[in-house]
């Protein structure tokens, strides 16, 4: 009965701390980031924030846990702290989400992907590439890709959302978007069984090596354990 009472001790502690976490963390920046008058000044053009810097910012903030002065060394311009604590008021609800739901600063750089092929993924993926990738830029294989850039900005994937650099550049969004991981938009991967064929797999269709965080049934995974038995049969 003692181990039961300390066990939902903790658990209503940890709720209560997630909840309370941003608006203690806002109060301590306040004080340590703002002039001693307490006034913000507007985010003028002196710092532009683009969405490699914001994308920056999301990750290293968790990396440095919350010292935003840290966060502001990675940036080589004449930013300050308050520029950086400015920003983490852009970006509360991003922050808020993710820190309830880890209950802590402690937040992965690459976010555990799923382990199992979704349902009809694939069948999904192609449906979708179908429907909104421009045929004409898809088709040109002797002309170079355009450079990655991970998506980052609101709402769904598709065609008319202007801000999806995903889109607007013609590549597939990767697992280091910063969108839904069952975005359809998203390479999801072979669903190979056994050694990939060059005709049948989405991989090598798209000249791409097999990801073990996306190809599971091929074998790809396998690298990822040193201590799993070799196969001959597997080709990355």
């Amino acid at each position: 009965h003692c181990v039961d009472q300390h066990y939902h001790s903790i658990e209503n502690q940890k709720k209560l701390s997630s909840q309370n976490l941003l608006t203690r963390i806002e109060n301590q920046m306040k004080n340590q980031y703002l002039n001693q008058s307490g006034q913000q000044q507007d985010n003028l053009s002196v710092n532009n924030w683009t969405l490699t810097d914001r994308s920056l910012f999301r990750l290293f903030y968790f990396v440095f846990h919350g010292d935003l002065c840290l966060v502001k060394q990675i940036f080589h311009d004449n930013r300050t702290c308050k520029d950086m604590y400015q920003q983490f008021i852009v970006d509360a609800k991003y922050f808020s989400e993710r820190i309830s739901l880890n209950n802590s600063f402690q937040f992965s750089i690459r976010q555990p992907y799923r382990r199992k092929m979704l349902e009809g993924a694939t069948r999904s993926f192609l449906f979708h590439i179908k429907k909104n990738m421009n045929p004409n830029n898809h088709n040109k294989k002797s002309t170079l890709k355009p450079v990655y850039q991970p998506c980052l900005h609101d709402g769904p994937c598709i065609s008319s959302n202007k801000n999806c650099s995903c889109m607007k550049n013609g590549t597939y969004c990767e697992k280091y978007c910063n969108c839904s991981i069952d975005c359809p938009h998203r390479f999801p991967g072979c669903a190979c069984k056994g050694a990939c064929l060059l005709n049948n797999c989405l991989c090598c269709a798209e000249g791409r090596e097999c990801d073990p965080d996306l190809c599971h049934k091929c074998g790809a995974s396998l690298f990822l354990n040193p201590n799993e038995e070799f196969h001959s049969t597997v080709k990355l």
